[in-house]
Order: structure tokens, then C-alpha cells, then sequence
């Protein structure tokens, strides 16, 4: 435990708020922290401390360097005084938040401030603050749940933009078949006007031999409405018997005193029968009369 702050001597440059970097002994670090303090030794004592647990140490003297620092390198913790020159770490830390957002940003200061302290928190510039002196356990216990949070932040974030990128894709996905449909249903509408103009009769049954289709010259030829109707209760006896085969034909057929030639074919799906189509042609005598 660091008992007090002792002002350590520095160089010209030091001074300015020089950069320095940590390696850490473990070849695969889990993370990289930033120390901010504008004592010497207070970033030594941080250093050692922190070391033992694996992680990329970077650290700063002031909180300009330090945003110099974040412009070039990726950091998940941040740890900074409160009291430093040029700008105070809540000062830092917003800034931060404004530029570096997915940061954990931490205080650990010796002087509480605390209209400032709690301004930063709940501005949310501020994850944590900690006191000097600290003790070694607790402190690298808070270290360690900070980055344990940035972790599952990245991993939301990265859930989210998968999630956002799947729904991307299924409303793309959605918007071409409801293109697809559209077109369908166009050309089942232009298909059924083009039928209902036709001259000749044509009548379309499902397959319990119920009238599904009839056109306007079916119409006119049975005289009465088709649609809905059973086969059996609207076409001559000679007609039902001759669908009750199951089979394509064709058949001379006279309705209401005129002549007709009628095909019928089977509206096979695979190996289902799912109605049939009725095509009556006038006769030689018809056209002629």
C-alpha cells in the first residue's frame, strides 16, 4: 500500500507529459490499461502493481499526452488522476468519452472533489472512483472488474451489429419477396382479365369438382352464375358423366341450343389432381350462324 505522494524529479521532456509504455510479461495480455498521473512515481508504484496481471500497460503525465496517446492506440481501461496540469482527469475523462466512448474510465485520486467527481458520473464520463492511498487487492480487483465490463461491452456491441446486420438482411430479404409476390399477384390479375375476355368458355374446377374460375362467355353460355357452384347441380348430365372418368377428353356438347366442342384437361401438382380446366369451342355451325 502507497502510504503517501512523494514528487519525484523529472526530465525536461518528462515534464511536457511524455508516454511510456509497459510490456507486460505475459505473452497474450488481456487487455490494455493507461495510467494518467502526473507523478512519476505514482505511475511506478501503478506499473508493478498492475504488471502481475497480465495486461498492455501504457501511461501518460497529463491528460493532453494522453488523448495523443488514445489517437494512435486502442485502450480498453483508463485510470487517471484527478489533479494534474493543464486539465483535471474529469476534464480528461470527458473528452474521453467524447472521442473514445467504448472506454472504462476510472479516478483515482487523492482529493475528492466531489461536485466535480459526481458531476462526471453521472454524466457518465466516469465508471469508477477511487481514493489514495489504495490498497493493492482492491484496487487490482477493480481493475480487473473493469475489464471484465469492457469485455462484455464488446461483446454486446458485437451481438448488436450482428443482430442489426441480420435484420438488414431478413428486411432486405422481405422486401424482395413481397416484390416477387407483388409481380405474382400482377400476373395472376392480368392472367385472369386476359381469360375473362377471351370469346370462348372457359370454366375451372378444384378438385371436388366446384366451380373456382368461369370467365364472362361461360357465363353467358349457361346463363346463370358459376362461381362456388358444384359441377353437378349447373352442367348437363352428359357433362358430369363424363367428368366423373377422372380423365382428359374432349366432347361435342350442346348448351342451350348451341353446339360446342369441349376439352378437358387435368391441372396435375406432382402426382395430385387439383381440378380441372373446361375449354368450350363454338362449332362450325355456330361461327357461321
Amino acid at each position: 500500500m502507497l502510504s503517501q505522494r512523494t514528487k519525484v524529479q523529472t526530465s525536461s521532456n518528462q515534464e511536457h507529459g511524455p508516454v511510456g509504455v509497459e510490456s507486460p510479461r505475459s505473452p497474450e495480455p488481456s487487455g490494455t490499461l493507461l495510467i494518467v498521473d502526473d507523478e512519476e512515481s505514482i505511475l511506478s508504484s501503478l506499473r508493478r502493481l498492475m504488471r502481475r496481471d497480465g495486461y498492455r500497460i501504457v501511461t501518460a503525465n497529463d491528460g493532453e499526452s494522453a488523448l495523443a496517446l488514445l489517437d494512435q492506440q486502442p485502450v480498453d481501461v483508463i485510470v487517471t488522476d484527478q489533479r494534474m496540469p493543464k486539465m483535471t482527469g474529469t476534464e480528461f475523462l470527458r473528452r474521453v468519452r467524447e472521442r473514445f466512448p467504448d472506454t472504462i474510465r476510472i479516478v483515482l485520486s487523492g482529493y475528492t472533489e466531489l461536485d466535480s467527481v459526481t458531476s462526471a458520473i453521472n454524466d457518465g464520463a466516469v465508471y469508477k472512483f477511487l481514493t489514495k492511498p489504495w490498497e493493492d487487492d482492491q484496487l487490482r480487483s477493480n481493475i480487473s472488474e473493469a475489464f471484465h465490463r469492457k469485455k462484455l461491452d464488446d461483446e454486446n456491441r458485437r451481438l448488436h451489429a450482428e443482430l442489426a446486420a441480420a435484420n438488414n438482411q431478413l428486411a432486405s430479404l422481405v422486401k424482395e419477396r413481397e416484390h416477387e409476390l407483388q409481380m405474382g399477384m400482377n400476373a395472376l390479375d392480368l392472367s385472369r382479365r386476359i381469360l375473362a375476355m377471351l370469346p370462348c368458355p372457359i370454366i375451372g374446377l378444384d378438385g371436388d369438382g366446384m366451380v373456382a374460375f368461369t370467365n364472362d362467355a361461360a357465363e353467358k353460355m349457361m346463363g346463370a352464375p358459376l362461381l362456388g357452384m358444384p359441377a353437378r347441380s349447373v352442367f348437363p348430365s352428359e357433362l358430369n358423366s363424363a367428368l366423373a372418368n377422372k380423365t382428359d377428353f374432349d366432347l361435342p356438347l350442346s348448351i342451350a341450343k348451341k353446339d360446342y366442342h369441349l376439352l378437358c384437361s387435368q391441372l396435375d401438382c406432382g402426382h395430385e389432381t387439383r381440378g380441372r380446366v373446361l375449354t368450350f369451342l363454338a362449332s362450325g355451325s355456330n361461327q357461321a350462324s
